[in-house]
């Protein structure tokens, strides 16, 4: 059974990382892409999703775990790129933003929230904003 149970989080995963990939192909911002393609990915492939983020299988060390994987730190440097902050800050944003999508994610595949393309789009854009402006105002401050 542990191998059946192995092979079937192999073709989550597989299935998840071609909603992430077809997302980060939007020339006009991968990073949001990215977002929108893992909340595409919950409202599609609800029990994929909830398999591989909503349950004990799919454990991480945290969040410093998440940013510090190898696929994640070409993600912080593309924030960096985007947002005009350092790597540190970049970091820190990329968690915030990790964090609301997630939450996002995770109301659509539980059927607690529905929201359109285009809601989403603004809520990711204006937190995007909204973090990347603070983070500016905590440096300036320093």
């Amino acid at each position: 059974m542990g191998s059946l149970k192995k092979q079937l989080i192999q073709s989550a995963q597989t299935v998840y990382d071609k909603y992430i990939q077809e997302g980060m192909t939007s020339p006009a911002n991968p990073f949001l892409g990215m977002g929108l393609g893992y909340i595409r990915f919950a409202k599609e492939e609800k029990n994929l999703f909830k398999l591989l983020f909503m349950t004990n299988e799919f454990k991480q060390n945290g969040l410093i775990q998440i940013i510090k994987d190898d696929e994640n730190q070409e993600v912080v440097k593309l924030i960096s790129k985007m947002s005009g902050l350092d790597l540190k800050k970049s970091e820190m944003l990329f968690i915030d933003i990790w964090i609301t999508t997630h939450g996002i994610a995770s109301m659509i595949a539980t059927n607690d929230l529905a929201l359109d393309e285009a809601e989403v789009t603004k809520i990711l854009r204006d937190a995007f904003a909204g973090f990347k402006h603070q983070l500016m105002i905590e440096e300036e401050e320093r």
